[in-house]
């Protein structure tokens, strides 16, 4: 007889890795949020230094899609942390679901691994294209597909936190949460 998976609860986590994996996960987005905004803000460096002109650098804003992306990003790559933390649990008797358990825990970091890597050589051609003169506006390029990105990094950690636990109102109340978070650090 095949087994019926439990439902996703703070009992079956643990409620110190419960809470302690979402304080991490929003403290890893605040700390990831300034690291690429402080990125973006790079590429008007080499404006400085070829013109001399600091008042550019000193005075750029991103703009409300640009900001939002960022937010959005920097949530969702926490929220890898959070899913490592509440999967941390090996204490598990049987072997399959173990097995599940362990895979999603290194699936978590393997995922904030590869966007990182994508993401910083994608900021390495942006901004050797800007320099360049070519001009390559985002928000005009790729529009709302770009927010395909975060919205992968999250589904995917629900992917796999979905094949050990039953998780339909988790998901929308985190869904839910991960929109305000993106908000607040835009």
């Amino acid at each position: 007889m095949r087994k019926i998976k439990s439902k996703f609860q703070i009992i079956e986590i643990g409620k110190f890795r419960f809470y302690s994996g979402i304080l991490i996960g929003f403290g890893y987005g605040f700390i990831i949020n300034i690291l690429l905004r402080l990125l973006t803000k790079t590429k008007d460096i080499t404006y400085a230094i070829v013109d001399g002109n600091w008042t550019k650098f000193l005075n750029s804003e991103l703009t409300f899609y640009n900001s939002f992306l960022i937010g959005l990003i920097a949530a969702s790559i926490g929220f890898c942390f959070t899913t490592y933390i509440w999967m941390s649990n090996i204490k598990v008797k049987n072997r399959k679901e173990k097995l599940k358990i362990q895979y999603a825990q290194i699936n978590a970091i393997f995922t904030f691994g590869i966007i990182f890597l994508v993401l910083f050589r994608f900021y390495q051609i942006y901004f050797q294209f800007n320099f360049d003169g070519f001009s390559l506006n985002l928000e005009e390029e790729y529009g709302i597909f770009l927010y395909f990105l975060p919205i992968y990094i999250f589904m995917n950690n629900w992917n796999n936190i979905s094949r050990i636990y039953i998780v339909k109102q988790p998901l929308l109340i985190s869904t839910m949460i991960l929109i305000l978070f993106g908000l607040v650090l835009s």
